[in-house]
């Protein structure tokens, strides 16, 4: 288990600030150093991080940013076509319905392995009306590189959807995912089981193994890693993303989240990708919206410093994508 003297120092000094005064200025983990509106674009991306950059995904659209001063400046070529796509029979499902129904893929996240990128998507079934939504299930599927089409795998676990790793409303495991240095990869997703109420789980495969639904396992307190999708605990509250990492500045496992009630980004901390993760430390201040709330809120750990000294987020705010560096000062 990896641990970090120093943050815990940080965190306790922290603390302590806040008793004598509540008043003192919070201590921070570093700051910003760059935050630049990207231009052509207003919906934030998800990503993959490839060797060759960092591969932005939208729901209908794709683009391979190569650096931070590329995407400042524009400099890349948005693909006007679905990385994920519908499989001929349900394009001819969506043909023959006269329901006003129509399913739909939606990417959620994924990772990158050896140069191959794996990417998970949430089917769906939307209409008749603009906000019906029926979440079908989760499905997965791979990238020889930051190109498209994504391929669709099929591992039958379902005779009534094929396509599908994950039925229903688990858990869109794979909005933020990394591979660790243990070989597993470790996929969260977050669900809103009730009003003002968000939770997150956590899974793990290795990633040759992906197609196969069996070879999963969800992190359950009581009982460690277990088979079956059915029976995870809840690893965090209060959030609907978090884009998860190994920080090696840090010596800490950081996932960066965003806060749309206040307008901020945070990094909450643990010591193991299925740990404790209640220390939370604010990292900045989002640009505020006139209405609403900031959108997105993605890591995109292709565009950040391989030593995780520097990190790169985006986010909308008012039909405008910022991406942020933020520098961690501890260790320095």
């Amino acid at each position: 288990m990896r641990t970090s003297a120093l943050l815990a120092a940080l965190l306790s000094t922290t603390a302590s600030a806040c008793v004598e005064n509540i008043n003192d200025e919070v201590p921070t983990l570093g700051a910003v150093v760059d935050d630049c509106v990207v231009p052509g674009i207003d919906q934030a991306p998800r990503s993959l991080a490839f060797p060759e950059g960092s591969l932005w995904i939208w729901e209908g659209a794709y683009a391979l940013v190569t650096d931070t001063a590329a995407a400042c400046a524009g400099d890349f070529t948005v693909v006007d076509e679905p990385l994920v796509q519908l499989l001929p029979e349900e394009q001819a499902s969506n043909a023959a319905r006269a329901d006003g129904r129509s399913i739909a893929v939606s990417p959620l996240g994924g990772f990158v392995h050896e140069g191959r990128g794996y990417l998970y998507y949430d089917k769906q079934l939307l209409g008749p009306g603009l906000f019906d939504l029926e979440r079908l299930g989760t499905g997965v599927c791979e990238l020889d590189g930051p190109t498209g089409p994504c391929t669709r795998t099929t591992p039958n676990a379902y005779a009534e959807q094929p396509s599908l790793l994950w039925l229903g409303s688990r858990a869109p495991w794979g909005r933020g995912a990394f591979v660790d240095t243990d070989g597993f990869s470790y996929l969260y997703g977050c669900t809103k089981p009730a009003a003002f109420e968000e939770t997150c789980t956590v899974a793990r495969v290795r990633p040759t193994d992906t197609a196969d639904p069996t070879a999963y396992r969800v992190y359950n307190a009581f009982n460690g890693w277990i088979e079956g999708a059915d029976n995870p605990t809840t690893f965090a509250k209060g959030t609907s993303q978090l884009w998860p990492s190994y920080n090696p500045q840090l010596g800490q496992y950081a996932f960066v989240t965003p806060n749309i009630f206040e307008s901020t980004f945070e990094v909450r901390l643990s010591d193991a990708p299925a740990g404790d993760i209640t220390r939370t430390v604010t990292l900045f201040d989002a640009v505020a919206p006139e209405s609403w709330f900031i959108g997105g809120g993605s890591e995109h750990p292709a565009l950040g410093s391989g030593d995780g000294r520097t990190i790169a987020v985006s986010y909308s705010t008012d039909g405008a994508v910022h991406l942020v560096q933020f520098r961690y000062d501890a260790g320095r």
